[in-house]
């Protein structure tokens, strides 16, 4: 699976628990780090935190997928996902 596959993939994921204003950002040009930042917005915390739950859990169990960091997980659900 390519990187653009992982991102549409996530995307997807976070599209099916309602997340708003889904984006996928290209970060090839700009950054070594990272290829997509895939960006999206829940309706309140609760929400919020069932998108990433929902999209960790499916990486998890589908694709076997862990990320390598998640930046500010413990504090709120607004952090990025490295993979």
């Amino acid at each position: 699976m390519t990187s653009n596959d992982q991102a549409r993939r996530i995307a997807a994921l976070a599209h099916e628990k309602l997340a708003r204003d889904v984006v996928i950002l290209d970060m090839q040009p700009v950054c070594t780090y990272t290829d997509y930042f895939v960006v999206c917005t829940g309706n309140n915390p609760r929400q919020t935190k069932a998108i990433w739950d929902e999209v960790h859990a499916r990486l998890k169990k589908d694709d076997g997928l862990l990320p390598r960091s998640v930046a500010g997980e413990a504090q709120d659900y607004a952090s990025p996902i490295r993979l």
